[in-house]
């Protein structure tokens, strides 16, 4: 069987390496540091300088859940808003709870009381006071005036940046971005969980220059 390197490793699983490098760096930390706490703000690795950037028109599904990098010029930056990381629900029936992480963008719910005296099912409601949040911006990157081919518009690309990566960049800036290209489907209605056939693709930074 073929051996991916490290390398290779890292550029087409970044959801599971990214991760573990987090983890180790950290543990190491702790080695070198036993008394500094850092439980609060926790090292995140941040990769950078691929080989290639790729071409934000050449983007296409088997990009998804990759890592890529591409250039472009910011034209739009929005407000920080809270990203939920951690959710706490508490059953209506015990008082019980129970948290659940994000997971790719997503916190499961659960489904039943974990309490086994309780076993409760759809009693856990979710304690917006006590779950845990980060820093979160939207950003709008479209390609810059010498890469777009005579004729054509420009594509733009979402891009995602979390605590440190927030209020980096400026509309206006050039910039290369290093990151995780993800895909999620669209719901029919804001209020329903059906989802639509389409996708909406964005960026997931991991490093911003």
């Amino acid at each position: 069987p073929l051996t991916l390197t490290f390398k290779q490793q890292l550029t087409q699983y970044p959801q599971e390496i990214i991760p573990l490098m987090d983890m180790v760096i950290n543990e190491y930390f702790a080695e070198l540091y036993p008394e500094v706490d850092i439980s609060a703000d926790p090292i995140q690795v941040r990769p950078f300088n691929l080989d290639q950037s790729v071409n934000m028109r050449d983007l296409d599904p088997s990009d998804i859940d990759k890592m890529i990098s591409i250039k472009g010029l910011i034209i739009r930056v929005s407000n920080i808003v809270p990203d939920m990381r951690v959710g706490f629900f508490t059953c209506t029936q015990c008082n019980s709870s129970v948290t659940s992480e994000n997971v790719k963008g997503r916190i499961s719910e659960p489904s039943r009381c974990p309490n086994p005296n309780c076993q409760a099912a759809h009693s856990m409601v979710l304690v917006h006071n006590r779950c845990s949040f980060s820093d979160k911006q939207i950003i709008k990157i479209q390609e810059t005036p010498d890469a777009i081919p005579d004729g054509q518009t420009p594509h733009s690309v979402s891009l995602c940046v979390y605590d440190a990566l927030v209020d980096v960049a400026r509309p206006g800036d050039r910039v290369e971005v290093t990151g995780i290209f993800r895909s999620t489907p669209i719901r029919v209605n804001a209020r329903q969980r059906r989802l639509k056939s389409l996708f909406r693709t964005y960026i997931d930074v991991v490093h911003l220059k």
